[in-house]
């Protein structure tokens, strides 16, 4: 007598898009005859079993900030990181806050810093810091600091403002951004006095305001606001 060996099978299950498990586990694997392929729930969403991982490249770039009044420093220009997340298809987004760029000062006061520009994907964060803003009549705000990515290239500072004489006076021009992103607004010329110029670009630094004929005060520009660039 001969004696056959008795195998057992799973069997995969099918469904279509629109009928897949409503309420499926992690890992839960099967062939979708809507699109033609094996699928797994990640815990998220649907994937196909096929991986689809690549890499991401992402450059932030922070906010500018405001310059100050009156013979005001320039603002310091946002700070620079690139960073590189491997994605996969179906995790959670990326998450990212495009930092604005600081407000020039009005009577009496210092310039406005800008914010950070931050992105975050798998629980890891790029971070550029926003360029501080510049001050009352004289220094020029400090650039941003970048922090966590693979380059991270701070702004350039504002340049400081002063007196050169008792009826002469200077502004600082705004901090330039870093690889050419933005550019820092230019010192204003006009004898009569003039409010300062807005940074330009991206993360750009506001100049100082202008003090004009009669010692007419001028408020500072504003720095120009951060983004976020990103390659895949």
């Amino acid at each position: 007598m001969t004696q056959a060996a008795r195998t057992t099978a799973s069997t995969l299950q099918t469904w279509t898009t629109a009928n897949r498990p409503a309420s499926p586990y992690l890992g839960q694997m099967g062939w979708n005859s809507s699109l033609n392929q094996l699928e797994v729930w990640n815990g998220y969403v649907w994937i196909s079993s096929v991986n689809q991982s690549y890499s991401i490249s992402d450059l932030i770039v922070a906010g500018g900030g405001g310059a100050g009044y009156r013979m005001g420093g320039g603002g310091g220009a946002g700070g620079v990181t690139v960073g590189f997340y491997d994605y996969v298809a179906g995790q959670p987004t990326m998450s990212l806050s495009i930092g604005a760029g600081g407000s020039g000062a009005a009577a009496g006061a210092a310039g406005n810093a800008g914010t950070a520009t931050t992105t975050t994907y798998s629980g890891v964060t790029y971070t550029a810091g926003g360029g501080s803003g510049g001050g009352l009549n004289t220094s020029g705000g400090a650039g941003g600091v970048a922090s966590g990515g693979a380059l991270n290239i701070n702004g350039d500072s504002g340049e400081n403002g002063g007196v050169m004489a008792a009826t002469s006076n200077y502004q600082g021009a705004g901090g330039d951004t870093p690889m050419g992103f933005g550019f820092g607004g230019e010192m204003p010329v006009a004898a009569a006095g003039a409010v300062g110029n807005s940074g330009a670009g991206y993360g750009g630094g506001g100049s100082g305001g202008r003090n004009g004929t009669g010692n007419t005060s001028r408020a500072g520009g504003a720095g120009a606001a951060g983004a976020v660039i990103i390659e895949y």
